[in-house]
């Protein structure tokens, strides 16, 4: 069964231009260079502003304001600086309804370690600029990506083989593209400044950012509110108490709980921390993920585990449930759900259901409504 999409749809009001300007000039000045912007469909992108740089003159040296580059009288900037790939997208002011800030890093790793160990390219290669483009833009092989791998893990390096700036892009570029958003198209070198570095590294993010949210569900147990707003407060913002934004803080400040002091018998709602993996669910004799439709849409199965998920030997003997989730909730590519390697903190409602997986069963289900980002301690 096809999934209810609330696309094209006037879901949300739209958010004030002067809030919205005030949010990303507070991103521009304070570094925060990634917004997260909720469309009035519900839709969510991510990307970037342009970085803060300095321009020479006549007049002499002055920082470029975010008014010079960030936006436009009708729509917000957001770049892509990927050499080669360089674009610019432009976000209608009339179609925002939402902005939250997220910053995150992957940990990138440096083709002299690689060198130091084995050659990994059959021919020398001397200019390390070519060497960066090659790897930047993924144009390697995959014996030469499990190559890659092997050194890693002699070296007791965690990596993996997908970068998530390049999906965070592809992302964006394919909303827009459906949304008939401007999208211009550099040429050459116009953001980027190339390095020799690769980011197949851990993927972290660095303070507390919502990653998955149920809208309907806020909406409906804030008794009808339709006002995403800002998720985040900066001087002169207004209406914040009236805001999609903050019945979710206010709900996502609950006290986290181990999966193993749930009780179902008195418990509807639960917030526990952990780990979200959309791969080993999928390795019974079927190789299907069993998609259950509810509320009028499709949602798909996932573990949670309070511990890393590397391989699934990983949840044996370990806490791990069944969870539930949204495709059209997730407000980053679904790549960050599977690299994180930070726990997560996971808001849902616990559901009368037992699920069979091919590691045993789970007696605990959650439908999963939000899922933030966490500053709590890397687990290794």
């Amino acid at each position: 069964m096809l999934e209810r999409t609330e696309l094209g749809n006037e879901m949300f009001e739209v958010m004030p231009k002067d809030e919205i300007i005030r949010m990303v000039d507070w991103g521009y000045e304070n570094d925060n260079y990634t917004l997260l912007i909720t469309l009035i469909d519900g839709t969510s992108l991510v990307g970037w502003i342009p970085y803060k740089i300095t321009r020479f003159d006549k007049n002499g040296e002055r920082p470029v304001e975010a008014s010079e580059c960030c936006y436009t009288n009708d729509a917000i900037i957001l770049v892509d600086e990927r050499p080669f790939e360089e674009k610019d997208f432009y976000i209608p002011f009339d179609k925002i309804a939402g902005i939250s800030a997220t910053e995150f890093e992957q940990e990138s790793i440096d083709y002299d370690l690689l060198k130091e160990y084995r050659d990994i390219f059959e021919e020398e290669i001397t200019d390390k600029i070519d060497t960066s483009l090659k790897l930047f833009r993924g144009i390697i092989s995959q014996d030469e990506k499990e190559e890659i791998g092997r050194i890693l893990e002699q070296q007791g390096i965690y990596h993996n083989d997908k970068c998530f700036i390049d999906a965070m892009m592809d992302d964006l570029f394919s909303k827009c593209q459906k949304k008939g958003f401007r999208i211009d198209r550099k040429n050459g070198f116009h953001y980027s400044l190339c390095t020799d570095i690769f980011a197949w590294g851990e993927l972290k993010f660095k303070r507390v950012y919502p990653m998955y949210t149920d809208w309907d569900y806020l909406s409906r147990v804030s008794g009808g509110i339709n006002s995403i707003g800002g998720g985040f407060v900066v001087s002169g913002s207004v209406a914040w108490e009236k805001s999609l934004y903050s019945v979710r803080k206010r709900i996502m400040k609950k006290r986290i709980k181990s999966l193993s002091d749930i009780d179902k018998t008195k418990e509807d709602t639960v917030i526990i921390g952990g780990y979200i993996d959309h791969v080993y669910i999928k390795k019974g004799k079927k190789k299907k993920t069993s998609h259950v439709q509810m509320e009028g849409f499709n949602w798909f199965p996932v573990i949670i585990s309070e511990e890393p998920i590397r391989d699934e030997n990983d949840l044996v003997g370990r806490n791990w449930c069944v969870g539930y989730m949204r495709e059209s909730c997730m407000q980053v590519p679904k790549l960050a759900f599977e690299e994180t390697q930070t726990p997560l903190r996971i808001q849902g409602e616990l559901m009368p259901m037992s699920v069979k997986t091919p590691f045993g069963e789970s007696d605990i289900v959650i439908k999963i409504r939000n899922i933030s980002s966490t500053r709590m301690k890397i687990c290794k």
